[in-house]
């Protein structure tokens, strides 16, 4: 059994996925580190790359290839069937697109881990590079999150980068909003500020984290990049509710109601069809969390500036 297991999720990414493998294997770390890949049925030689990795390397890799494309809200997907299933001390995640650039990272990583019970998380910075690794900006991060969180920071979406997680494998049990939500990456860390805190290490060398127009984030609208983290907030309320974290559900609903009031602001400054799907949807969909009050308000608000916003 490996002490850290990385979980590499990939899809259509066979320019990228050989340096995003590679910049595991040279780790350099006093345990054992085992790679777990999961292909989301790629159409591109991705599988193929894969294949290559694992047959030189079949006593450090593991592969999970579907035959089905399940998409990233799917609870079948096998990115997240590896992540259940880990029996490893510590996770590590990094999407096939992105890559380390450490040595060091995960023997970084875990010293400190193993040396702070207090702590559940540890994280570092990343830069953003093109799809063909130009450099665009030397952080992904603000300033203002290139630090330690509580565990209460953690459970109210403080912002860790995925592919600079490394965490305690704690979570026994993952609930079903989980798997309702596009950004699971942001709920597994809401998941672990129930642990403990998180730590930002300055010491390990920065990630890099690609932006290309294939990328399954980076490739929708910002309108859309938007609504699916705004729904993320009212999947965690309804979870922070259900386990009777009342304050935490509360902060999780002035979040959402915020965000909802940054869509409608723009809306009125751009309208479009797209604006008035996501708008509809999510009065429709999360009437439980916009209570009577806060909807008859930001309608009203509104209304009177968007025509489009007469279907609601």
């Amino acid at each position: 059994m490996s002490i850290v297991d990385v979980i590499i999720g990939t899809y259509n990414h066979e320019r990228f996925i050989a340096q995003a493998i590679e910049s595991v294997l040279m780790q350099k770390t006093d345990f054992d580190v085992q790679i777990h890949i999961a292909d989301d049925c790629s159409t591109d030689k991705t599988q193929d790359i894969i294949m290559s990795y694992y047959l030189k390397y079949s006593d450090k890799i593991d592969i999970v290839l579907d035959t089905k494309n399940r998409g990233l809200q799917s609870k079948d997907r096998k990115f997240l069937q590896l992540l259940r299933e880990s029996k490893a001390r510590y996770i590590a995640l990094l999407e096939g697109d992105d890559y380390w650039t450490d040595h060091y990272k995960l023997q970084k990583q875990v010293n400190f881990l193993e040396e702070n019970p207090e702590y559940v998380i540890c994280y570092h910075d990343a830069f953003v590079v093109d799809s063909s690794g130009k450099f665009i900006k030397d952080s992904l991060l603000p300033d203002d999150m290139k630090r330690d969180f509580s565990d209460e920071e953690l459970r109210r979406t403080a912002w860790v980068s995925t592919l600079s997680m490394c965490f305690k494998n704690v979570i026994q049990d993952f609930p079903e909003e989980f798997y309702k939500v596009y950004s699971v990456d942001k709920f597994l860390t809401c998941l672990l500020g129930c642990y403990g805190k998180g730590k930002f290490i300055e010491s390990v060398e920065p990630a890099a984290y690609r932006i290309h127009s294939e990328g399954s984030f980076s490739s929708l609208s910002n309108n859309k990049k938007y609504f699916f983290l705004t729904e993320t907030y009212a999947w965690l309320c309804r979870y922070y509710r259900r386990t009777n974290r009342i304050e935490d559900a509360e902060c999780l609903k002035r979040i959402f109601i915020s965000r909802l009031e940054t869509i409608l602001e723009y809306s009125s400054l751009e309208p479009s069809e797209e604006h008035a799907d996501i708008i509809s949807q999510l009065f429709t969909n999360y009437t439980d969390i916009l209570d009577d009050n806060n909807a008859v308000r930001l309608k009203t608000a509104f209304m009177n500036k968007n025509q489009f916003l007469q279907k609601l």
